[in-house]
């Protein structure tokens, strides 16, 4: 079993409402057992749609990498600034 993290983008609108409701368009879930079962759920209108493929975020691997950084002392940041 992999443990990968999903991504997905947020949807732009709800089918059923538009635009309007993007604010309230949240992810639904049901664990059965080992099976996750997500979709998308519209808090303004209760419409529920399953999460399309071309709904996945791309995976961004090493971007975001720590920088280590030499600890200064307060004293020698405030005479150098």
């Amino acid at each position: 079993m992999t443990s990968d993290r999903l991504a997905f983008r947020l949807p732009k609108q709800c089918p059923n409402c538009g635009p309007v409701a993007a604010p309230h368009i949240r992810i639904g879930q049901t664990i059965k057992g080992a099976v996750v079962h997500i979709w998308w759920n519209c808090a303004a209108c209760e419409l529920q749609w399953p999460i399309e493929p071309q709904e996945q975020g791309e995976r961004r691997v090493g971007e975001r990498r720590l920088v280590m950084r030499k600890r200064v002392p307060v004293k020698d940041r405030r005479r150098a600034g």
